[in-house]
């Protein structure tokens, strides 16, 4: 980052964004990416109304729109996948795709214009550029951790959570006294974490983040495919460490044996994340000033058409040059060489004639050691060598 005392203003970043939730790595996304971009220098702004204390997450208000409207500071908006249309008007507009489009809300249909971001390399769509990817880490490394006694964790034991359709796994299947996870149970991290590492196994209809904060604790993490998840989209950047893809024998036993491995592979992501980071101001900071070009085209191109004159104008314009005092000009063209054709000459002539307008007249005077018979032109001879 260069910094600069007489830099360029940096276009701001306006994030729709739900209220801050614990609970949703979603919305915990959207708002560390305003925090990462204020952490990089960026202007950044959230639409939500509750906020974390961790977090730099300034609201969009009502003074700050108005504001930059005021002085054509002309926004990035940030949209996440869900969100159909455009309903801040923007016209530099980014969707974040953190989840595939349409799976959880909206259409999934995007105008040609706006510029694509994939959460995780599994969510590209056709024909978006490979480098247009920013795995965002949101798991907690801090929290989500093993316990520190290990006899803690009681073998066989299960824990699952239904997913958004609420009946994504079959709990005929469960073992008896299997602890349900849900949206509000329980109400803490703390609480989440003391049944992660009490727990074997967590079974989950979603692909969510609860599958890498369990297998965090210690947990192997289950996903069971279906509606909710058909798509292991951050396989990539997760490697599926300490979590199965269904839940068949081999591939519990992997999960279980990479278990180790998740922690340095966020870790390392958590580390990637910036220059990916660096990336999407680069292309979206690109796209806000090109904006501004074409704008900036456009209202000149529209100032010199309006400066033309009217009819009414044109009329009055036309009656000063009638008037006895209008001006003329007068041009003397030296004819030192003679082409023998007298083209040249007449061809200088002829490139005056379209710049008399009603009585303003341009009138020529042809200086040469020749003869020039022309009838409506003075001629002046010189004999050469005088």
């Amino acid at each position: 980052m260069t910094r600069s005392l007489y830099g360029s203003r940096p276009n701001p970043y306006y994030i729709l964004a739900p209220d801050f939730r614990r609970n949703s790595a979603g919305i915990r996304v959207l708002h560390m990416l305003c925090d990462a971009l204020i952490q990089s220098g960026q202007e950044a702004y959230v639409t939500a109304g509750s906020f974390s204390p961790t977090l730099m997450t300034p609201p969009l208000t009502s003074n700050i729109l108005d504001y930059h409207k005021a002085h054509g500071i002309e926004p990035i908006m940030v949209y996440p996948e869900v969100v159909d249309g455009n309903p801040y008007e923007a016209e530099v507009v980014v969707r974040f795709l953190l989840n595939t489009p349409g799976m959880v809300g909206g259409k999934g249909r995007y105008d040609d214009r706006d510029i694509l971001y994939a959460f995780a390399r599994g969510l590209l769509q056709p024909g978006m550029p490979e480098e247009n990817v920013m795995f965002l880490q949101p798991v907690d490394l801090s929290v989500f951790v093993p316990p520190a006694d290990p006899a803690k964790r009681i073998p066989g034991t299960v824990c699952f959570y239904q997913g958004r359709s609420g009946s994504g796994i079959d709990t005929s299947r469960l073992p008896p006294g299997a602890v349900r996870i849900t949206t509000g149970y329980p109400t803490s991290w703390e609480g989440l974490v003391e049944i992660f590492q009490t727990c074997e196994f967590f079974y989950s209809a979603s692909t969510s983040a609860l599958s890498a904060e369990a297998a965090l604790c210690g947990c192997v993490g289950v996903v069971i495919p279906g509606e909710d998840s058909p798509l292991n989209f951050s396989a990539e950047e997760t490697g599926c460490h300490g979590v199965a893809w269904g839940d068949s024998g081999p591939e519990l036993d992997r999960a279980r044996r990479t278990l180790p491995l998740l922690r340095a592979s966020l870790e390392n992501q958590a580390r990637e994340f910036w220059p990916a980071l660096d990336h999407f101001i680069r292309v979206t900071q690109e796209a806000a000033f090109q904006f501004g070009q074409r704008k900036l085209a456009g209202a000149v191109a529209t100032r010199l058409l309006n400066r033309l004159p009217s009819a009414a104008q044109a009329a009055l314009i036309e009656h000063r040059l009638q008037s006895s005092s209008a001006p003329r000009i007068a041009v003397v063209i030296v004819e030192n060489e003679f082409d023998g054709t007298g083209q040249r000459l007449q061809a200088t002539l002829d490139s005056l004639a379209p710049h008399t307008a009603g009585s303003l007249k341009i009138e020529p005077l042809i200086v040469s050691p020749r003869v020039v018979p022309h009838a409506s032109i003075p001629v002046a001879q010189y004999h050469q060598g005088h």
